[in-house]
């Protein structure tokens, strides 16, 4: 018995507002304008959740003109009126939240194959690296981790 695939070509068979829209490589409100002008309407799911057919907007994608650029029916524009005091502490809380960011995305043990993407390498090579004591390890329970040094003394050799 052959199986049958909601999926097609990597994209549902049937989207969500949010994955149509992305999949005609425009904004929720726009698309749904445009959808509305073309008369192409989503299936209605149980509980009243739309879902858009992969077929439909394959045959809108062929309706529309090749030159049209769409704007969304309400564009949003936003002005911050900010003192001087409040747009420095705007930049202060920024700036903490980006040194948090930085800080907790680098640690100082790498898993293997972060280490063979980051050196452009096979996971093979990176073992060998290992092997001939050019990339240091450790091991937590059952993972063998790079240290972050090791890296850097190889990179920089």
């Amino acid at each position: 018995m052959e199986k049958v695939h909601s999926i097609v070509l990597g994209w549902p068979a049937l989207m969500k507002l949010e994955t149509a829209s992305q999949y005609l490589s425009l904004d929720n409100l726009t698309f749904e304008f445009v959808a509305n002008r073309y008369s192409v309407f989503p299936a209605v799911i149980n509980d009243d959740q739309n879902r858009w057919r992969k077929t439909d907007l394959d045959k809108l994608i062929k309706r529309l003109p090749n030159n049209m650029e769409f704007e969304s029916p309400t564009p949003e524009k936003r002005v911050l009126n900010l003192d001087k005091r409040s747009l420095e502490e705007l930049a202060l809380k920024i700036g903490d939240q980006l040194k948090n960011a930085k800080a907790g995305k680098t640690s100082s043990l790498v898993s293997i194959s972060e280490t063979a993407s980051f050196l452009g390498v096979g996971r093979s090579t990176v073992y060998r690296l290992i092997d001939n004591g050019q990339l240091k390890k450790r091991k937590i329970g059952r993972r063998t981790l790079i240290t972050r040094g090791s890296i850097n003394l190889l990179l920089d050799q």
